[in-house]
Formats: structure tokens, sequence, C-alpha cells
């Protein structure tokens, strides 16, 4: 048999950790969100920028969506080709045969699909920020727990 009494002000501390703990670990989750976003666009610069010809769309397109009911917050691009770098794609025509474009040379070149590599910058962001994300949001929790 086990016993155990709560001794002290044990009940005070419990009903205002309760009252705190929403908005301290929400507080910790925003915060590593804008992490996330942060570091991801960093990444764009590095990894997807190799030729100095970028116009900086894909890196503004990276936003936090904030769910607060869940305590989640969803990091990602809204440029619709956000996805083909993080993961790779191969892009093939919707009409005709052949994709057409400009060659290095600037003659037309013809192709029936090009592979775009993956290039991630949002995983490696998210990996990057998890140890900071995760001791954010313990010293929000222990803080709750004054003296404890």
């Amino acid at each position: 048999m086990f016993k155990f009494s709560v001794a002290g002000n044990a009940f005070k501390v419990l009903a205002a950790a309760a009252r705190r703990s929403r908005g301290a670990v929400w507080g910790a989750v925003k915060l590593g969100g804008m992490d996330v976003v942060r570091q991801a666009k960093i990444n764009v610069k590095q990894t997807l920028n190799t030729t100095g010809e970028s116009t900086g769309t894909l890196g503004r397109s990276i936003t936090m969506i904030p769910e607060e009911a869940q305590l989640f917050v969803r990091v990602g691009p809204s440029a619709i080709y956000g996805a083909v770098h993080e993961f790779g794609a191969t892009i093939k025509p919707v009409k005709g045969e052949f994709l057409w474009f400009k060659g290095k040379d600037g003659g037309l070149v013809h192709v029936r699909s090009v592979r775009i590599p993956k290039r991630p910058y949002l995983i490696p962001a998210l990996e990057a920020m998890r140890a900071k994300i995760r001791a954010r949001i313990e010293a929000a929790t222990k803080r709750l727990f004054p003296g404890g």
C-alpha cells in the first residue's frame, strides 16, 4: 500500500501553475516557430540562391500560422514551388510534348521532363532549432513551479 500527503501551499502552487501554463507553453511554442521561420529563410539564401540571381520570393513567403487551440504553429512557404525545392520533383509538360526554356547559351532548349533535386531548407531549420525549442518549453514549464 502506498500513502502520500500534500502539505504546505501545494494546492495554491498547482492552481497558479494551471492558470499560467497555457500562456507559458504557448509563448514558448510561438517563439520556437519564429526561430524556425528565421532559420528557414537563412537556409533558402544559403541552399537555393547559388547563382545570386534569386529574387527572394521563396524566402519572403515563409511564414508562421499559429494554431493556438492546439498549441502548435505551422511553418512553411506560401510560394507554390516551395515543396518542389524541399522534396524535389519531376516537372513534365502539361500541354504538348516538351518543356521549352532558354539555355545557358541563350538558345531554346526542349526536353520531355526536368528533374529538380531536393534541396531541403525547412526540415533542416526545424532540426537546427529542435533543442532550442525543447529547452524553451522546459524552461517555461519549470517556471510554473517556483522552488521545485
